[in-house]
């Protein structure tokens, strides 16, 4: 497929180029840069609900309850970002959004507000609305969830989904996409590249890639690595820390995605207790920013246990070597950003 260029997606390459860049040299650019001052990304857990059980899912470790972000948290959140220069929402937590029960609602709020909306999903998204009601949902990315490499690889390893129904709501979604002129919003297939060797397989991987390249804008390889006991300083600040904002279904707010792997989950604060802003600047929160400036992880030690921090030149290798992208300018100016940022 080819996308083409709309205004809307000068913000997304801009920002993409700043916060990379930000993030690789973050130990010399001051905390006080714009970019800085608000989260780029705040990432919504519409629901902590789901409908396909992964064996490498974080959520089977899950205590929490499962639950469903009221309105009333969601209004809140929307109406503070739409008054930020610049932020994107990401639909995405340790469930499946479009099991909320007023999904399309909540969209609606978020679509009314002009706020950039990702959306990650395992398909369901595709099950319980048709491409013409997605496409009024104004949303800017779709993320699907493609996990193996094949029917077989994929059914076994996300037990409780199809690989073929999968593949066929994609397709069927991006032929009416297409037939309608749409450019957005873009379909990005997310795949998991795990510890074993079988799915390491460069052959495997190119099928993949040859089989979902007819149906999407991008293919995009994530990295799942064993914690080691000591952290490889790769010269970055952490991404998470820095740009992103978690809000959990229940309207409480981690400290990082990651921190209740590690350790015991500290909170920032509460939609409706505090503004987002407020909370982005927690005491806490400013602490550990400043950790990763300094070099020192001192007083938060989970820091040197988490994967995406020891694996980064793996991460980014295996995203240089196996990430796709579709022709148009988009994707050029993508390539561009990321020659200068590597």
């Amino acid at each position: 497929m080819t996308r083409t260029l709309v205004l809307s997606d000068i913000p997304h390459v801009a920002f993409w180029l700043l916060r990379h860049s930000a993030t690789k040299y973050g130990k010399v650019l001051p905390f006080a840069l714009p970019l800085r001052r608000r989260p780029h990304v705040v990432e919504l857990e519409l629901t902590n609900d789901c409908d396909i059980d992964c064996g490498f899912c974080y959520r089977t470790r899950m205590t929490r309850p499962v639950g469903y972000m009221a309105r009333e948290t969601l209004l809140r959140i929307a109406d503070e970002i739409a008054g930020w220069r610049y932020c994107v929402v990401r639909l995405v937590g340790v469930g499946e959004p479009a099991l909320h029960p007023d999904f399309a609602d909540l969209l609606g709020i978020l679509r009314d507000r002009c706020i950039p909306v990702e959306v990650t999903t395992n398909g369901r998204l595709f099950q319980r609305f048709t491409p013409e009601q997605i496409l009024d949902l104004r949303i800017h990315t779709i993320g699907v969830s493609v996990d193996g490499y094949d029917a077989a690889s994929y059914n076994k390893l996300r037990r409780g989904g199809d690989h073929d129904r999968l593949l066929a709501d994609v397709t069927a979604f991006a032929t009416v996409r297409r037939r309608l002129g749409h450019a957005h919003p873009w379909i990005v297939i997310r795949n998991v590249l795990l510890p074993a060797a079988e799915f390491r397989d460069p052959a495997r991987i190119a099928a993949f890639k040859r089989r979902w390249s007819t149906v999407s804008d991008r293919i995009r390889f994530n990295t799942l690595e064993k914690p080691r006991d000591e952290i490889h300083d790769t010269g970055r600040v952490c991404d998470d820390i820095f740009y992103t904002m978690h809000v959990r279904w229940d309207g409480r707010v981690p400290l990082c995605g990651y921190h209740q792997l590690y350790a015991a989950q500290e909170w920032m604060g509460e939609v409706g207790q505090a503004s987002l802003e407020s909370i982005w600047h927690a005491a806490r929160w400013d602490e550990v920013r400043h950790n990763h400036i300094s070099g020192d992880l001192a007083t938060s030690p989970f820091c040197r246990r988490c994967f995406t921090q020891q694996c980064q030149k793996r991460i980014k290798t295996n995203q240089r070597d196996h990430n796709w992208n579709a022709g148009g300018a988009i994707a050029w100016l993508e390539r561009q950003a990321w020659r200068l940022v590597r």
